[in-house]
């Protein structure tokens, strides 16, 4: 499938797809180009900005260390140093954010303890400060806070 080329190849010698061809992936593709457009490049750019501003802003502070510093960040899947409390259980912590709708995702850059949240989709403002406020609420019903 990741073949893009033999994919196209096969296409245009026999009018179908090499294998049986993923449909829903190519209605999830053709959405998310609709809505791609439908937004355009500059404004899809600085909504992510904005939302990636105000969750890092927020995580900083609720007392949170970022990975990378602001001009080397992506803006768009940011890491976060796993609290340094003997209280704080990754997947304690992932399972109630889930559970009130948000997901975060485990580190994955070595031995480090990380975690990570994404701003892609399409997040407002609205859903991050959201975030911001119900992560507030975990972090103290965990006995989290203060973080520093």
């Amino acid at each position: 499938y990741l073949d893009l080329y033999d994919q196209y190849q096969y296409m245009k010698k026999s009018g179908q797809m090499r294998f049986t061809p993923p449909v829903q992936t190519f209605y999830a593709l053709k959405q998310a180009i609709d809505e791609y457009i439908e937004e355009g490049i500059i404004n899809r750019y600085n909504r992510y900005k904005e939302n990636w501003q105000i969750l890092t802003n927020g995580l900083r502070k609720l007392g949170f260390n970022l990975l990378l510093d602001s001009e080397n960040e992506s803006g768009i899947l940011t890491t976060i140093f796993e609290p340094n409390n003997p209280n704080f259980d990754f997947n304690l912590f992932h399972d109630i954010l889930y559970d009130k709708g948000y997901t975060i995702y485990p580190g994955k850059i070595t031995e480090l303890k990380t975690f990570r949240i994404a701003i892609m989709g399409d997040l407002k403002q609205n859903d991050i400060n959201a975030f911001l406020i119900e992560l507030e609420k975990v972090l103290k019903d965990l006995d989290l806070l203060p973080l520093l």
